[in-house]
């Protein structure tokens, strides 16, 4: 067989309030400080592979290590590697989740909502037939209807506003978040007049979505929560920005390369493997190498501190992981 460690090497940008180095793999009291998302496995899979050679083990399989590029732009990298031959029986995505399993992570679909007011002075009186319409307020009517976010929403049969059922693996999902909002006077978001009502207010929303959802079910469900929040004399209109994972990650818990992780874990950490609450919001490659029909999981260090100041890796996981690797390559390729 043909075991495949696939890792992205961008990352995010870097944000106000770091003390280290992002680019510096800085070291200190047992953590490598850094840009570790997905950093930290990919340089894992590397000391793997290399203590396998090291120790002279004879594999009947073989093993590939893709590092990519464009993960965060919706699996670029991945996806050419696919289309240009790349493939394998089995997949390790060491994407952060503590060491633990990740069997599922939602798809995303970005929407924007643009809702159109009717611009006038704020001291000028109402003319019948010409009311103002402030269109950031009618946007803050709407967010507080939609919210709140990062909360696990309920189905439309129990009295939600988006249509889905419930799937296995899939708990606590779907969700959004409110994203960033823009408001000003026409398509220019011109905000040199403050005493002018906005006539265009834009926000941005991410839903993280579950199998049976679909852009098409989230447009009719935002449609029709948008509809009943501001009635029908407000003109608005939905658009969605260009796919980045439109479809999620239900994997095989039954596969060889499921157990091979597993009998790994057991043996470096003395411990059973748990199943990842981590990743379960986010998306990653995994969807697009299922896809294409690979079995496989997402397991690898660190996550509680990415995507925030001074990003670290605890250097004792780092180790694990590589063993884990390592041993899971013996039983699944030897």
């Amino acid at each position: 067989p043909t075991l495949l460690f696939n890792g992205h090497i961008d990352h995010n940008p870097v944000c106000d309030g770091w003390t280290k180095d992002p680019y510096g793999g800085v070291i200190e009291d047992g953590w490598l400080y850094g840009f570790v998302h997905m950093k930290a496995a990919d340089a894992t899979y590397i000391a793997a592979v290399d203590a396998v050679r090291k120790a002279g083990v004879d594999l009947r399989g073989s093993v590939s290590i893709a590092h990519v590029c464009g993960e965060l732009r919706g699996g670029a990298g991945t996806k050419h590697a696919l289309a240009s031959g790349l493939e394998a029986d089995y997949f390790v995505l060491g994407e952060p989740t503590e060491m633990t399993f990740g069997f599922n992570h939602a798809a995303s679909v970005v929407a924007r909502l643009h809702v159109r007011g009717k611009m006038k002075h704020f001291a000028t009186v109402e003319v019948d037939g010409q009311r103002g319409v402030n269109a950031v307020e009618v946007m803050a009517d709407i967010v507080r209807g939609l919210g709140p976010s990062h909360t696990p929403h309920v189905s439309a049969d129990q009295g939600g506003w988006l249509s889905f059922e419930p799937r296995e693996g899939f708990d606590g999902l779907p969700q959004i978040n409110i994203g960033p909002v823009r408001g000003g006077i026409s398509s220019s978001y011109d905000e040199t007049r403050p005493a002018l009502f906005p006539d265009l207010c834009t926000l941005t929303i991410d839903f993280r979505i579950i199998p049976g959802m679909s852009k098409e079910t989230v447009e009719r469900d935002l449609a029709n929560k948008v509809r009943s929040i501001i009635g029908d004399d407000i003109d608005f209109e939905i658009e969605f920005a260009a796919d980045t994972f439109p479809i999620p990650f239900d994997g095989d818990r039954r596969s060889s390369v499921v157990d091979a992780i597993g009998a790994a874990h057991r043996q470096v950490r003395g411990a059973e493997p748990v199943e990842s609450e981590v990743l379960k919001f986010a998306a990653s490659d995994a969807a697009w190498m299922s896809a294409a029909g690979i079995p496989g999981i997402i397991y690898g260090p660190t996550g509680k501190y990415l995507s925030r100041p001074d990003e670290r890796c605890e250097l004792s996981d780092l180790v694990d992981s590589a063993k884990v690797y390592a041993a899971t390559i013996v039983e699944l390729c030897e």
